[in-house]
């Protein structure tokens, strides 16, 4: 009887997966909740319009958008920063990158309960409207809440990191998500506005 020889216990617990293999399952989660809000939006402009029901946007929401669009290119000065091995602008860069992110959720709260309210009128012609808008809603804040973690986790992993470069790689990965935050917040903030 042959007994194969099994790989040494310790090659099993120093498998590491790649660099860029979280940045890339970023990239693919990115691509599938941006195709859901796109999808939810379809059903959104299409139950809207047979609604029937005025909407009107939230002014605030101007002001948040400006913030999600000013710590957009923060983001990737800080991942640029990190490259030049620049500590001190990283951990500013990301610091002001989730105090904006926080400010925008601040911002988008009242918004997203004004929009909810005013859904609320299509219940008497169509529930599934206001069933669809509640669940975009939920999905978007706890898509920005996210975000607002992993920028705070980040960060504290920044300051703590004696060498900047080690920050490279989960850098990218939030800017990936981030970015992409920005731009399913920037289709639902169209929608709102084409359809009101």
């Amino acid at each position: 009887m042959t007994q194969s020889n099994p790989a040494p216990p310790d090659a099993v617990s120093e498998f590491r997966a790649p660099s860029r293999a979280a940045e890339v399952g970023v990239w693919f989660g990115t691509i599938a909740v941006g195709l859901m809000f796109a999808a939810g939006l379809t059903g959104y402009v299409i139950m809207r319009r047979r609604s029937g029901v005025e909407i009107s946007v939230p002014m605030i929401f101007w002001f948040s958008t400006a913030l999600i669009f000013i710590s957009s290119p923060l983001i990737y000065a800080a991942l640029q920063w990190a490259r030049q091995s620049r500590q001190l602008a990283v951990e500013r860069a990301l610091l002001g990158t989730a105090v904006l992110g926080a400010a925008f959720l601040a911002l988008q709260l009242p918004g997203l309960q004004q929009i909810a309210a005013s859904h609320r009128a299509a219940l008497q012609t169509s529930v599934g409207l206001y069933g669809i808008t509640l669940v975009l809603i939920g999905l978007h804040a706890l898509h920005v809440l996210g975000g607002v973690v992993a920028l705070c986790v980040v960060y504290l992993r920044a300051t703590r990191l004696s060498v900047v470069a080690d920050i490279i790689s989960p850098l990218r990965t939030i800017s990936v998500y981030w970015h992409g935050l920005a731009v399913v917040w920037l289709m639902m903030f169209s929608v709102l506005l084409l359809t009101r």
